[in-house]
């Protein structure tokens, strides 16, 4: 059991759910700390309260940000529904997600959002889905989808290249956001972009090719190795906001014939690991068929150089530094459960893949954050709503197909694992339909959440939602 909250905190908590069910869409800071006073709570606890209700989902309160600081927002559908107003826009969309302030005067007029028009858009910039350029703002996601021509010089580039078993739609969107300041003239459309940093210059692209999903990253110019760790790390941190996530790390060979390539041979650091285990300093190209040095490659990349005579797991994590997160831990003795859940990790994926494929961008990024939540529940909580979506799925087992049934047994012999469960039961109640409910003895975190995804799986099958947003990928 956790920590129970001072009874205060939890005084105050009910306060905001009076006005949550009285259905007030956001209110004053100054509001909330009369609230937080009538129970002698200082500034600080105030504050530090309202960050916590903040990562808990009870409210939105961005503290930081001046346009956000002064509104709290407690009704999450208000803001989603506002979002729906400005990316279901004809006319924004006709002009590929470019609008100016004097657009969104017109598009928000005699709406609930009249008088919250700049609070709006500071609630899309926290949220990573559009940018501010001069005067204009720009909305990734909706950018063309034809790719601009691009005069690019594939000789001796960095090479770098992500593959997902699953790729979330969104990923390159969410890079063009965080990086915009660096976007290379108009260099950019729903797919990639060009950035420049320096003098230095990178191509990334998301590709779909079949079950092959990848962020394809190309660098050129005089600071490769420093602009090639700036865009690792954004990307990492937005691949660090899904979960379960299989992703393949490769680098470009290095051999006379690919340095000169615009399609060289890709060496797995995987593969370049277990090599380095076993005392191999060299791996052959399978373009050019050359013995390139491992030593090389990464101090080509830029990677520490590895001490030869003490080669172990330890020293080749040193030798890896920026990427040593994502080098696979080797582990020849998996539990029963994980050999369970390894088995059906790909179905799962195929699942949420057909589940989100005719969403939304917008919904499909609310799934994201429902996810998220979820993600960052306590063990007992995070197994009190996994519990309440088997339970619902079960109840309709019959209408289940063979193999969702067989997910669903092997599910259940895997009592740890709350995650897997929740990924595969979402899918299986949108199909299904079943009505999750809200009524069960739970905690208001995990209700909360739980009333959350039943608004979405709602949303998600309507056939109201303007046709725009349906067709919005």
């Amino acid at each position: 059991m956790g920590t129970p909250l001072p009874k205060t905190w939890v005084k105050v908590r009910q306060e905001i759910t009076k006005l949550q069910d009285q259905g007030i869409d956001y209110i004053p800071f100054a509001d909330y700390q009369t609230i937080c006073r009538k129970y002698n709570l200082d500034d600080i606890t105030i504050s530090s309260l309202s960050q916590l209700f903040h990562d808990l989902g009870v409210f939105f309160h961005f503290q930081n940000n001046i346009k956000l600081r002064n509104t709290i927002f407690l009704n999450h559908e208000y803001v989603t529904q506002g979002v729906y107003k400005i990316f279901d826009d004809k006319n924004i969309i006709e002009s590929n997600g470019e609008f100016t302030e004097q657009d969104l005067i017109e598009v928000l007029q005699n709406t609930p959002y009249e008088h919250k028009q700049a609070e709006l858009l500071s609630l899309c910039e926290e949220f990573k889905i559009l940018f501010k350029k001069g005067k204009q703002y720009l909305a990734p996601q909706l950018f063309e989808e034809k790719k601009p021509d691009v005069d690019w010089d594939f000789t001796n580039n960095l090479h770098y290249k992500y593959s997902y078993g699953f790729m979330p739609k969104g990923i390159v969107s969410y890079l063009i956001v965080a990086m915009h300041e660096k976007i290379y003239q108009h260099h950019y459309w729903r797919y990639g972009v060009e950035l420049c940093y320096e003098d230095t210059f990178a191509l990334v692209e998301e590709k779909r090719l079949g079950k092959r999903n990848q962020i394809d990253i190309r660098i050129r110019g005089r600071k490769k190795n420093e602009f090639l760790t700036i865009i690792r790390e954004q990307l990492n941190g937005i691949n660090n906001k899904f979960t379960n996530l299989q992703i393949k790390e490769e680098v470009g060979c290095i051999c006379e014939e690919c340095i000169v390539s615009e399609k060289p041979y890709l060496f797995d650091l995987d593969r370049i690991e277990k090599a380095i285990n076993k005392r191999i300093l060299k791996l052959q190209c399978q373009n050019s068929f050359i013995n390139v040095d491992i030593e090389k490659i990464l101090g080509y990349y830029d990677f520490k150089k590895l001490d030869e005579d003490r080669i172990t797991k330890n020293e080749l994590r040193k030798g890896f530094d920026r990427i040593h997160n994502h080098l696979r831990k080797q582990d020849s003795h998996l539990r029963e459960q994980d050999k369970i859940l390894i088995n059906i990790s790909s179905q799962i994926d195929q699942l949420e893949t057909d589940l989100l494929s005719n969403l939304s961008e917008i919904l499909k990024a609310e799934f994201e954050t429902i996810k998220l939540e979820i993600d960052n529940l306590s063990k007992e909580n995070g197994e009190a709503i996994a519990h309440e979506l088997m339970t619902s799925i079960a109840k309709e087992k019959d209408k289940m197909t063979t193999q969702q049934r067989e997910i669903l047994e092997k599910l259940n012999q895997s009592s740890e694992n709350w995650q897997a469960k929740v990924r595969f039961s979402i899918p299986v109640l949108k199909q299904l339909g079943v009505d999750i409910g809200c009524e069960y003895e739970l905690n208001n975190i995990v209700k909360g959440i739980g009333t959350k995804l039943k608004s979405w799986l709602e949303r998600s099958s309507s056939s109201s939602y303007p046709q725009a947003m349906r067709d919005f990928k």
